[in-house]
């Protein structure tokens, strides 16, 4: 899911966090209004039905390997310590955000 430069807030993420829990990719780089709750939201451990049986639940954080956030003036260490919960991450974007400080960035990467 391509988002970038959209006029879409935390409140979209939110929603999407609930109603899209299988997306592999999200960007929503240079999405001005987005930043610590909407990717905080993202990150929240999902419960979401396995089969048939609806009684039978997995969790996890989507199954998202690919996070762009670039050019976010919301996005603080907060919510890039808010990103270590997702185990499958692979690419992690967070260039031009002003005020995630680069030893954050770092203990987020290595862990």
């Amino acid at each position: 899911l391509q988002m970038r430069a959209c006029r879409i807030s935390d409140v979209s993420l939110k929603a999407l966090a609930t109603y899209c829990q299988v997306l592999g990719e999200i960007d929503v780089s240079a999405c001005f209004r987005v930043g610590d709750e909407g990717v905080m939201a993202l990150c929240e451990p999902r419960r979401f039905p396995i089969g048939e049986d609806n009684n039978k639940h997995g969790k996890g954080n989507f199954r998202l390997r690919v996070l762009r956030l670039a050019s976010l003036p919301g996005l603080t260490d907060r919510g890039v310590t808010a990103i270590r919960t997702i185990d499958s991450l692979h690419v992690l974007d967070v260039e031009d955000c002003v005020d995630v400080r680069p030893s954050t960035l770092l203990s987020t990467v290595l862990q």
